[in-house]
């Protein structure tokens, strides 16, 4: 038992030693690659005149010839040419002949005067010209025979009564009527009895059958 325990201590000693000498050999290994590479670091030194701008090359300057003086070319001389006289032809009268001239003849037409249409008026103006002259006379026959009525005088009737008298182209009175009465029944009837007096009688004849408004007026003094 105690040989054991010997054979054992000294297996663990030599295990030790062995494992101390192994650790301290691969100490020795890194700390030689250390100071191998803190030997093996260049420094370089650089400065900063190696890197100044370059001088720039001397221009180049390029000599600029002047063109060449133009040519004036000499005019041409131009020579007079001679002056060749003009003969003067004679001239040949040729004999006048005697040729008589003989005047045109004139004829004027005789143009006959245009006779102007004769103008021949409406109806209407007929009928207009007819009562401007004859209104007066036809009005004077009708109230030469006017009477005023005694009642209407009495009653104080006034007023104007509008007769229509239409007239033939023979002066023949071909009817009569009041057109636009008075107010008074009395009145109306007068002014239609002064026409029917005188309705068989010649009226003035007119160029058409007219139609004359005679306004009769009745007034108390």
């Amino acid at each position: 038992m105690a040989t054991k325990r010997l054979t054992q201590k000294s297996y663990l000693v030599s295990f030790m030693i062995h494992s101390i000498v192994f650790f301290g050999y691969l100490w020795f290994l890194n700390t030689k690659t250390d100071i191998q590479k803190a030997s093996d670091t260049v420094y370089l030194e650089m400065s900063l005149s190696q890197f100044a701008e370059p001088t720039p090359p001397p221009p180049i300057v390029q000599e600029v010839t002047p063109p060449p003086p133009p040519v004036v070319k000499p005019k041409p001389i131009i020579k007079d040419k001679p002056i060749i006289p003009i003969e003067k032809k004679e001239e040949i009268q040729k004999p006048v002949e005697n040729t008589v001239i003989s005047e045109p003849v004139v004829t004027q037409e005789v143009t006959k005067p245009v006779k102007q249409a004769e103008v021949v008026p409406t109806p209407a103006q007929q009928q207009q010209a007819f009562v401007q002259t004859n209104f007066t006379i036809i009005r004077d026959m009708v109230l030469k025979n006017l009477v005023y009525p005694s009642m209407a005088k009495r009653m104080g009737h006034t007023g104007v009564v509008e007769l229509t008298l239409v007239i033939d182209t023979n002066g023949k009175l071909l009817k009569y009527f009041v057109s636009n009465g008075s107010e008074s029944k009395l009145l109306d009837k007068a002014a239609l009895e002064s026409v029917a007096k005188v309705a068989s009688a010649e009226f003035p004849k007119p160029q058409t059958t007219s139609t004359i408004v005679l306004p009769v007026s009745f007034r108390l003094n």
